[in-house]
This record gives structure tokens, C-alpha cells and sequence, in this order.
């Protein structure tokens, strides 16, 4: 009797389980696609009622009277997988105008979403962290991507924004490792900082209008779309000359960035400036023909274009920022304009190929590494010139000689790894042969040393190994640590009588050191505070001149 209760009593509650089930298995018929790693098919008009995502959603009125909308996380884990969600058109006959903040955020299984005209606005964090999603369907009338709306979304590979989009806000796309295609409509008038940051494989981008695309701005290396190599289209076309359009005057910070596609550049007559990293890193850029209206250029305004051949400086340049050529290896001729006076830190540092510099009398300041890694054989300096930086010509290999003007004073690495130097004539008033100046630089036989000069600093002379001889004028003071060491030919040394300090490692491994002529007395040496380690050999003979 009991049995056939228990049996009874459970029946209906199996039956019920089945209708369930039933239901269930309906609604994943009615909403899986094919799940293959291919890209999920677009869904017909008409299949967009059959998608039920309803239920799994909020509304809030927004005070224009009409509404924003949120999923709601446990109705969304109901839906069926892999999920579709599709955002109505209206909700109690208003129409849906934002997808409000985190609204999807971190509901890692949406593998596409269908987004009504009628929405404008996607939020802060709309879809981010949306692990799966793959598609964005219709979406076209959206002017605003909010911050991190798309943020941590690496299953999506191609993004379209249609005519009326305006902005793209901070990080929006950011993470999206597997994004490899972008089209940006001439709408959008503004792209924020790391927009497109952790992209690391978007290699296209769609633009439909080159003057729009010209006033975009861009706020930062990471919020320019180009900037990890991508190769830029025009209306389907690869974009590989392209002429800035007259009617502006600036050419907008990070414009193309990293774009690999372009290789000449024309600038229109009128610009005036070239703003920060607009072509940086654009390694197939081989010519740009820039008009003489442009006075400024901006810091690293073609850093690394490793093809750039070919510029001509505008005859009106005032102006030109730190490593605005930096790496333009293949570079080889540069005549500085006579309107500018200040050649910039890095200013061509790591152009190899750079074989031909003219520099005119109007410059004043050659600042720090500015020429470091030329290749010219030598250089004609101004005789006029005011400031000469550190490390002005280091690693300059093929430099074999150069006159200094009167303004090197101070000299800090300055020809550091000048590996072929054979002659140089310092300036008469040199105070301070300082930090590595002329570390390096193997081919140098012998050097006359101003009266003038005070100390020799640490390194100056560091593998100098073909010296033979060195004569230290009298007013020196301080010889600085490793100031010789390593200068294997070295055999003889004139150290004057005013030398107080010699630092440590100052001789080491100058192995062929056989005399030092000092101009003092045998106390006048023992006063000498010679550091312990100095390098001095014992059986190097000191000569004593009083």
C-alpha cells in the first residue's frame, strides 16, 4: 500500500521534470548556433523574435523618458548556451537608448549580441569581461563607446562602428587580444587613452574619408588604432601614399602610429606642426615631402621609421622634439635648416645610415646624444655653437675627426664608442674631459690636452688601447677612476705636480705602462692621495722632474 503510494505520489512530479525538460531543450534548439571556433552566423531579422532574452533583462527609466537596460545575471545563466542576447528596440513602448554600466559585465558566456538602432549609448563596462563574445550585430546607432566597454573581450575579432559614431572612450577595446579588424567611420571625432591598449593583433583598420580621419583626436600611443602595426584602408584600398589635405594646420598627436602600410607621406602646404608620434614607428615610410609652412615638429614624430630614406626640413622649422628621427636607420642625408638653433636630445640618434650632415652657423645647442650612432666620417661643427650635450656623437663608429668649438667646455661621453676616431682637436678653454668621453674609442693614437682642462674623469680615456703617450697639462687636479684602464698601448704618462687625486682602477690593465714623468718631487708623489687599486704597476717607473 505504501509502495503504491510512494508511486503515486511521484509520477507527476516525473511528468513534470519531462515538460521542463522539454521546454529546455527547445529553447537551446531554438537559440545554440554552431560552435566550431568559426565565427557565429549572423541571424536574420526574422529569427530575432525567436530569441528570448527578455526575461534576463532590467530596465531603468532614464529622465528623457526613455530607458537604459542591464542583464540580469542569474536570468542570463537561465538562457540556453552558447547565449545570444538581443537588446529590444523598446521597453513599455519607449525606446531602449543605453546600455547602462557593467550591464553584461563578466557574463563570460554571450557569444554575440544584437543591438537595436535605437541605442546610443554603451556605458562604462558594458560588455567587459565578456570572455566569448564574438559578434556585435547591428549596433548602428551608437555614437558612444564607453570606457572598458569592450574591455577583456579576446574572443572578438572584428569590430564595425557605423556613420554616427563620435567618440571611443578610455580603454574600450582594451584586451581585446584576438581584435584584428576595426572600422572607424569619419564620424568619430575622438579616440581616448589605451582605447586600444593589449591589442596586440589588430593589423586593419577601415577609415572611409582621409580629411575626417585627419581630425580625429587621439589621446595617447595606446588610443591609436595603428599603433601596433596595423596597415590603414581607404574605402577598402590599402592606404600606401597618402596626402594630408589642406584647410588645417596641425597634424594631430599619434595620428598614425605605428601604420605599416604607409610609405609617402605629403604633407599639404599650410600645416604648421607635426604633432607627437603622428608617423612613429611607420616602418615602411620611405619619403615625406614636408612644405616650408611647417615650423614645428613634435617629440618622436617619426621615431623608428627604420625605411625613411628621404626629408626635406621645412626652411621655416623652429622647432623639433626629442627623438623626432631617432631610429631611422635608413636615413642618410640631413641638411638642418638655418631657422632652427636647438638640435634636439636624440634628435637622430640610431640613424645609421646618416652618412651627410650639414649644420648651419644658426645653431646654437646640439644637445645631449643628438647625433649618437650617425655614420658620417666626420662633421662640421658651427663656430658659433653655444652648448654641445652629452653623449653629442657616442657610438658614432665611422667618426675619424672633428674640430670642437669653443663651447665644449664640459665633455661628458660625448664621443663614447667612437670606434674609428683617429684625430681630434679640442676646444682651447676645455675645462673637464669628463664621464667616458672618449671610452672606446680604439683608433685614437694621441691627444693634445688643453692648458685649460682641470680634471680627467671617470672612463675618459677607458679602452683607448692604441694611445701611446698622453702629456696632462699642469692644473689638473683629479685623475678619475678607470680614467686609462684598459689602454693596453699606453707606455708613458706627464702627470703635473697639481694632481691630488688619483682614483681607483685609474691605470689597471694599461699593462705596457713603463714610465710616468711626474712633475713634482718624490714627496710631492707620496702626497698624491692614490687610491688603493689605483692600477699603477710596481714596475712602473716613476720619474720625478724636481
Amino acid at each position: 500500500m505504501k509502495k503504491s503510494l510512494f508511486v503515486g505520489l511521484l509520477m507527476p512530479v516525473l511528468l513534470l521534470c519531462v515538460f521542463v525538460s522539454c521546454d529546455i531543450i527547445a529553447e537551446v534548439s531554438k537559440e545554440s548556433t554552431d560552435y566550431d571556433g568559426t565565427e557565429t552566423e549572423t541571424f536574420e531579422e526574422e529569427n530575432y523574435d525567436d530569441i528570448d532574452s527578455l526575461r534576463a533583462l532590467k530596465f531603468t527609466e532614464l529622465p528623457d523618458g526613455t530607458y537604459s537596460v542591464k542583464g540580469d545575471h542569474d536570468g542570463m545563466l537561465a538562457l540556453a548556451r552558447p547565449a545570444i542576447v538581443v537588446i529590444p528596440e523598446s521597453y513599455e513602448g519607449k525606446p531602449v537608448t543605453v546600455i547602462g554600466e557593467a550591464a553584461f559585465h563578466g557574463m563570460f558566456w554571450i557569444e554575440t549580441v544584437v543591438i537595436p538602432d535605437t541605442v546610443t549609448v554603451l556605458e562604462k563596462k558594458a560588455f567587459a569581461g565578456c570572455e566569448r563574445l564574438e559578434k556585435i550585430v547591428s549596433a548602428k546607432g551608437v555614437k558612444t563607446i564607453g570606457s572598458y566597454a569592450f574591455s577583456q573581450c579576446p574572443s572578438l575579432t572584428k569590430v564595425t562602428l557605423h556613420e554616427g559614431a563620435e567618440e571611443i572612450l578610455s580603454a574600450a577595446f582594451k584586451g581585446c587580444s584576438s581584435l584584428a579588424e576595426i572600422t572607424i567611420p569619419s564620424t568619430v571625432k575622438q579616440i581616448n587613452t589605451g582605447a586600444f591598449e593589449d591589442c596586440s593583433n589588430l593589423k586593419k583598420v577601415n577609415i572611409a574619408e582621409v580629411d575626417a580621419w585627419c581630425d580625429i583626436s587621439i589621446g595617447g600611443n595606446e588610443a591609436a588604432p595603428t599603433h601596433n602595426g596595423a596597415d590603414l584602408y581607404l574605402n577598402g584600398e590599402k592606404l600606401t601614399s597618402i596626402t594630408i589635405p589642406a584647410g588645417k594646420t596641425d597634424i594631430n598627436n599619434y595620428l598614425f602610429l605605428g601604420c605599416t602600410s604607409l610609405e609617402t607621406v605629403i604633407i599639404s602646404e599650410g600645416f604648421t606642426k607635426i604633432g607627437e608620434l603622428a608617423f612613429a614607428n611607420n616602418t615602411n615610410l620611405k619619403t615625406v615631402i614636408m612644405p616650408d609652412t611647417v615650423t614645428d615638429i613634435e617629440r618622436h614624430a617619426f621615431w623608428n621609421c627604420t625605411s625613411l630614406i628621404d626629408i626635406n626640413l621645412s626652411k621655416s622649422l623652429s622647432s623639433v622634439g626629442v627623438h623626432a628621427f631617432d631610429g631611422c636607420s635608413s636615413l642618410e642625408r640631413v641638411e638642418i635648416p638655418e631657422s632652427l638653433t636647438v638640435i634636439s636630445g636624440e634628435m637622430f640618434n640610431l640613424c645609421s645610415s646618416l652618412s651627410s650632415v650639414i649644420i648651419p652657423d644658426t645653431v646654437k645647442i646640439i644637445e645631449t646624444a643628438a647625433f649618437a650612432n650617425c655614420a658620417f666620417e666626420t662633421i662640421e661643427l658651427p663656430k658659433d655653437l653655444e652648448q654641445l650635450g652629452i653623449g653629442a656623437f657616442s657610438g658614432c663608429k665611422n667618426l675619424k675627426t672633428i674640430t670642437l668649438p669653443e663651447c665644449a667646455i664640459y665633455l661628458q661621453s660625448t664621443f663614447m664608442n667612437c670606434q674609428s676616431l683617429e684625430s681630434i682637436t679640442l676646444a682651447s678653454n676645455t675645462l673637464i674631459i669628463g664621464i667616458d668621453t672618449f671610452s672606446g674609442c680604439i683608433a685614437l693614437k694621441s691627444i693634445v690636452i688643453p692648458e685649460s682642462v682641470r680634471e680627467i674623469g671617470p672612463g675618459a680615456f677607458h679602452n683607448c688601447r692604441s694611445i701611446n703617450s698622453i702629456k696632462l697639462p699642469e692644473g689638473i687636479v683629479d685623475i678619475g677612476p678607470d680614467a686609462f684602464r684598459y689602454c693596453k698601448s699606453l707606455s708613458e704618462i706627464n702627470i703635473p705636480k697639481t694632481v691630488t687625486t688619483i682614483g681607483q682602477n685609474a691605470f689597471d690593465s694599461c699593462n705596457n705602462l713603463k714610465t710616468i714623468y711626474f712633475g713634482g718631487s718624490a714627496a710631492d708623489w707620496k702626497n698624491i692621495n692614490i687610491i688603493k687599486g689605483a692600477g699603477i704597476s710596481s714596475s712602473t717607473k716613476i720619474v720625478y722632474t724636481e
